[in-house]
């Protein structure tokens, strides 16, 4: 029958964006891969899926047509436009029928707000995005010129769209904070590095030290026996010649004293 075969056809497409979004790494393109699927899929006129920052300062979404593809990919300020705040997302108590779509009027006016000029007519529908009792954002759609509403099965099927879009984005984020906490990781790394490498330096300049000083006590030791020798035979010697090869023994011998301790300072 024709009903089966749409099923068939709508089951087939929300395959083929399940295996889409295993490849998708961002929010971004986790938005694009669900709107584009439920418009081809449901043949909805508008679909606008978005979630809100953990932080809960942002909005981001995408604006996707049957016709046109995705057309906008948006970020609503929350704390520029107090008064255009979508519902808030992570709710400290579990939500009523989590999955049901419903309509979205009473409950997205702030998206309505944003981008009323581009979605057209109703009625709209929103699905939320949610995991674990924990709303992480909304599907929005409008169906169109439709000879009926949602199907019972078609709410379903919605309702499992936002929920694959769920996990998807919580796995986007996960990666996110594996990526964040191994960049940390190799900066960490890199600091332990430096620190040894310096460690290494300083116990290498402390070694040196070390073996400057013993090396300039053993030197200074026998120099001053040079030292005073040159000096007694000086004093005893009567030709001027040798007196001064004996000043210049002494005069090196100072000299040599002098470099050692300046290399020891």
């Amino acid at each position: 029958s024709h009903a089966a075969q749409v099923k068939c056809e709508q089951g087939n497409l929300l395959l083929r964006m399940n295996a889409g979004l295993a490849t998708c790494h961002t929010t971004g393109e986790i938005l694009e891969t669900v709107a584009i699927a439920a418009c081809n899929a449901f043949g909805f006129r508008v679909t606008v899926p978005y979630v809100v920052a953990p932080d809960g300062t942002y909005v981001e979404g995408v604006r996707c047509t049957v016709a046109g593809g995705i057309e906008e990919h948006f970020v609503h300020d929350i704390t520029a436009t107090d008064s255009l705040q979508p519902p808030p997302a992570r709710p400290a108590t579990p939500l009523a029928s989590p999955a049901a779509p419903a309509r979205a009027e009473p409950t997205e006016g702030w998206l309505f707000a944003c981008q009323g000029p581009h979605l057209g007519s109703g009625p709209f529908y929103t699905a939320p995005i949610t995991l674990e009792d924990t709303k992480l954002g909304s599907l929005v759609f409008a169906i169109g010129d439709r000879p009926h509403e949602l199907t019972p099965y078609e709410a379903d099927q919605v309702a499992a769209v936002a929920s694959i879009a769920a996990i998807a984005l919580k796995r986007a984020q996960v990666e996110a904070n594996l990526v964040a906490l191994s960049e940390e990781l190799a900066d960490v790394n890199r600091q332990l590095q430096a620190a040894h490498h310096k460690s290494l330096q300083q116990r290498n300049v402390a070694s040196l030290s070390e073996m400057a000083t013993g090396a300039a006590h053993e030197i200074n030791n026998p120099l001053a026996i040079i030292s005073g020798r040159a000096q007694q035979l000086a004093a005893r010697q009567s030709d001027p010649t040798d007196r001064d090869m004996l000043q210049t023994i002494i005069d090196q011998a100072d000299r040599i004293s002098d470099i050692i301790t300046e290399l020891r300072a």
